[in-house]
């Protein structure tokens, strides 16, 4: 089998279960209808991001020297600080509501770190389409 075959195989199974509040929740790589409803909640975030890139880089650079999840949590909070925190936390919840078939109200009650475990992997089971597909997104309007 070729490399190109064993890729496209490994993102098609791709999956991965997470527990949160005792339930086994399955994380699968988003379908073809769920990628055209992330769009809008992912140009917010890019926004985000490119609005405050020297923040991120700050909060990455710290994030990375956290030895446990209390310090990883905490750089995110700082990170919030300074951006709308409502239009991410929106959009945060959309794409996890998407990903694991669950009401806003379900997301919204989690704790962070059952958002940041849930948010791992669906980017870890995503990850080829965050990394082929958002490429080719436009930016934020004038950036």
């Amino acid at each position: 089998m070729s490399d190109n075959s064993q890729k496209e195989i490994d993102v098609l199974l791709a999956e991965k279960e997470v527990v949160v509040n005792g339930e086994k929740i399955l994380i699968k790589p988003y379908s073809w209808a769920q990628s055209m409803k992330i769009v809008q909640p992912i140009e917010v975030l890019l926004e985000v991001v490119v609005s405050n890139v020297e923040k991120i880089d700050l909060a990455l650079k710290n994030f990375s020297k956290s030895e446990n999840k209390i310090g990883q949590i905490q750089t995110i909070i700082d990170l919030l600080d300074s951006v709308d925190v409502d239009k991410v936390t929106e959009s945060m919840s959309y794409l996890i509501q998407l990903a694991i078939k669950k009401p806003k109200d379900y997301v919204d009650e989690l704790m962070i770190d059952e958002i940041f475990d849930l948010g791992a992997a669906i980017y870890e089971v995503n990850k080829s389409f965050f990394k082929k597909r958002l490429a080719v997104m436009k930016l934020p309007s004038g950036k």
